[in-house]
């Protein structure tokens, strides 16, 4: 719903339903004519179901325009929305309420300039080889474009140039999924965050209809503006900490070999989630699991970038970090699982890392050394820091922490034994109650309750939680008689 400006058609360009015996013909201008047959072949789409279409009043007998390709626009929109569950007949049935929803998104749909051309043509005219324009087509998921115009083909050349220049074809795919997956999530937020906190909005205060759209297109217009250079700031700003990550790794190599294994590197991963998020969830509900993480990502992204690491991924509560150097990775454990301790009615968190060779594909990492690290960080209890006898060796003795030996360990999916250390850092952290419900921590004094049950005591964050305690009180966890006081007395 994040959208351009769009004009209604004139007064006799409209939605003059047709039976399908006088629809031969879609008028795209008084002096010229493209016949559904055309359409057709253009489309793909059988002549026979665009004049069903047509006789539902989804397709336009006139445009203002002398171009053919609005027409097009709207097949297109039309067959995605069939493919996601939409058949005509619905789509129909919606227009009645927004008649113009249609002209609206095909707005959306950018007018490629130049003559159409096949992917064979645009491969010879562009100079390129056909294989290499097949498999770059498709790692951007470009497959079902059959017709292609000057941008296209502008496209291809320069993905020639960069052959040209020495990158290899496979480094060259893995950028374009990369452009394409990152691009497409930047799209979709752009999207879903202002038709949910803006579009969603309107709807609740009564707007339908052309009212809707039009108090959408207030909005939209302005911040469709601002689009494109924030895009290309934030990259600007991202190239810039790249290249200077980029330089640290010139920096070492004058001490390192290069690998035998191409697009291999040695770095630290570190996992981080939250301690009894799935329960915190169920009991809360997902409007406040979610400004639980909204909290908690605030607080890892200040401590990695404090740190010089790089959040390579995050799903729910759970984060993948990236170091170039061990002790980065262990000065961010410990002031995450600081910063994490000081939050009242927060819950606790896991810690763990692992340094070895690592595959950089596609703006991942992948290999034997990310799955340690998971099994690691899965082996930490409650604001423990964990980490591999090699993150301890690469991290040095000169980091003021104490390595606490736990022994080794065999981690599941993991073939050999790992060695895991706690680092402490010599602070003693204060005492944590902990609700046995949701498993929120809370600070002494913030609790909303606290009840004794066969001889122990517990704390509530809720009321809700305490409801749910007294119901069931057996049904609340193994180990909820197990020291609800929780004191971490670390040095």
């Amino acid at each position: 719903m994040f959208c351009r400006r769009w004009s209604r058609p004139a007064a006799n360009i409209g939605w003059t339903k047709r039976t399908a015996a006088a629809s031969a013909y879609l008028l795209t201008d008084v002096n010229e004519l493209l016949t559904i047959d055309e359409l057709s072949r253009s489309t793909g789409e059988p002549a026979d179901e665009l004049r069903r279409w047509h006789g539902l009043g989804l397709l336009l007998l006139q445009t203002d325009t002398d171009d053919g390709r609005p027409q097009e626009s709207r097949v297109r929109l039309i067959q995605f929305a069939r493919r996601h569950g939409f058949p005509p007949e619905r789509i129909a049935a919606a227009l009645g309420e927004q008649p113009d929803l249609l002209s609206f998104f095909e707005q959306q749909l950018s007018v490629p300039s130049g003559r159409e051309r096949t992917l064979n043509e645009a491969v010879a005219e562009a100079g390129v080889d056909a294989e290499l324009a097949r498999r770059v087509r498709h790692a951007a998921g470009l497959d079902e474009q059959t017709v292609l115009y000057d941008e296209d083909v502008d496209s291809l050349r320069r993905m020639a140039i960069a052959i040209q220049a020495g990158l290899p074809l496979d480094a060259l795919q893995q950028l374009v999924r990369v452009y394409a997956d990152s691009l497409g999530r930047v799209a979709e937020a752009e999207n879903r965050l202002f038709h949910l906190h803006v579009h969603e909005q309107f709807r609740a205060q009564g707007l339908r209809g052309p009212a809707l759209l039009d108090a959408t297109h207030q909005v939209s217009e302005p911040l469709l503006e601002l689009v494109q250079p924030t895009i290309a700031y934030f990259h600007q700003k991202a190239w810039e900490r790249a290249s200077l990550e980029d330089m640290l790794l010139h920096l070492v190599e004058d001490v390192s070999a290069p690998t035998d294994v191409r697009g291999q590197m040695v770095c630290t991963v570190m996992f981080i989630d939250l301690v009894n998020f799935t329960p915190l969830t169920l009991v809360m509900g997902d409007a406040v699991a979610a400004e639980v993480v909204d909290r908690f990502q605030n607080i890892v992204r200040a401590c990695v970038d404090r740190a010089g690491g790089r959040v390579v991924k995050q799903i729910g509560d759970a984060f993948m970090i990236v170091f170039n150097d061990a002790a980065g990775a262990i000065a961010c454990g410990i002031d995450l699982e600081g910063a994490v301790a000081q939050e009242s009615q927060f819950p606790g968190v896991h810690i763990g890392a692992h340094t070895g060779p690592l595959l950089y594909r596609e703006g991942d990492y992948l290999g034997n050394t990310v799955n340690v690290a998971a099994r690691v960080a899965a082996e930490a209890g409650p604001h423990q820091v964990l980490v591999s006898a090699m993150v301890r060796d690469a991290a040095g003795k000169d980091l003021g922490v104490e390595y606490l030996r736990l022994g080794t360990r065999k981690l599941k999916g993991i073939a050999d034994p790992v060695e895991v250390f706690e680092v402490r850092d010599g602070r003693v952290r204060a005492e944590r109650l902990v609700d046995p419900v949701c498993g929120m921590e809370i600070t002494p004094g913030d609790e909303h309750a606290r009840l004794v049950w066969e001889g122990h005591e517990f704390s509530f964050c809720s009321a809700d939680c305490l409801r749910r305690f007294t119901d069931d009180p057996a049904g609340h966890g193994e180990d909820i008689a197990a020291g609800q006081h929780r004191r971490r007395d670390e040095g």
